[in-house]
């Protein structure tokens, strides 16, 4: 009898797991987290896909305006899709490359913003809408290495997992910094500074029978990302004390059907082939030198 594609999966997952019982159809293993290759696994399997299947993660919510002895204020809502690859390599790590298109909406209907008259300044301002990538890394269970890089062996990915029930989740933290293109002398409106400095938190939820059913390669996920740092340059804010916030849920989908039809309108307008083509884009300039190349 010649195998299901069901057979061929649970004894890949008994081969690469070391076996696992089979229940109900489906072929189980705990997985330990203290384990580097348990950890880039569920990370794969939450995040993307094991086999290396085009992932979409879709994600809506709010900019606000944090400034000195004001509450922070919602300024606008956000909407986007996050296309992403994790591409199997053959000494067990994973490709990742993604692409990000979004648009920044009304804050009350949701619907893509033409113009945008900020209330702290007045200020008449035409939005640069999300448009980045592609971004990509190396994961193995030594970490993430940037593209091109040697993976540096004596580190060990041990991700900070935490669980309450079935449910299970991590949070990852970064920040960086590059020299602003908008230097505040040239661009006194659009600059906040000499230098850009950005802070990323977000946290991805799944849950663990997901991830421990084997006969699966991927696995649902929830996330919450939250970005703070200097005011984007089309807001015209200049270098007024205080921050931009960003704030927003993620779900990964099922497919392309599940797709918000606002955000399927918006992607047929802007980038028609951004869910065909291999490569949607070759290099995206960021919100600074977008903002610098249009009013140049």
């Amino acid at each position: 009898m010649k195998p299901t594609r069901r057979d061929v999966l649970t004894a890949g997952a008994a081969v690469l797991f070391g076996g696992g019982a089979l229940a109900a159809g489906r072929a189980f293993r705990p997985l330990d987290f203290r384990n580097p290759q348990d950890n880039l696994h569920a990370l794969v399997k939450l995040r993307g896909d094991l086999a290396g299947k085009r992932v979409l993660l879709w994600y809506q919510g709010t900019g606000l305006a944090a400034l000195p002895g004001r509450v922070p204020a919602p300024l606008y809502r956000v909407q986007g899709l996050i296309r992403s690859s994790w591409t199997p390599q053959t000494d067990g790590s994973f490709a990742f490359e993604s692409y990000d298109l979004g648009f920044y909406g009304d804050l009350q209907t949701g619907a893509p913003l033409r113009t945008f008259e900020n209330p702290f300044n007045g200020a008449r301002a035409e939005p640069i809408h999300v448009h980045d990538g592609p971004a990509g890394s190396l994961y193995s269970v030594h970490g993430s290495s940037p593209p091109g890089r040697p993976i540096d062996t004596s580190q060990t990915l041990a991700l900070p997992w935490q669980r309450a029930g079935d449910d299970v989740w991590f949070e990852q933290s970064f920040g960086f910094e590059f020299s602003n293109p908008l230097q505040p002398d040239a661009w006194p409106r659009a600059s906040t500074g000499e230098t850009i400095r950005f802070r990323f938190h977000n946290t991805f939820r799944g849950r663990l029978t997901e991830l421990e059913d084997f006969t699966r390669t991927s696995a649902p996920l929830t996330a919450v990302y939250l970005g703070i740092g200097p005011w984007p340059p089309w807001l015209l804010m200049g270098q007024t004390p205080g921050h931009h916030v960003l704030q927003y849920q993620a779900r990964k989908l099922t497919s392309e059907a599940e797709i918000p039809p606002a955000m399927q309108d918006y992607i047929e307008r802007t980038e028609p082939t951004y869910l065909s083509a291999d490569r949607p884009w070759a290099q995206s300039l960021n919100a600074w030198e977008r903002y610098q190349a249009k009013h140049s």
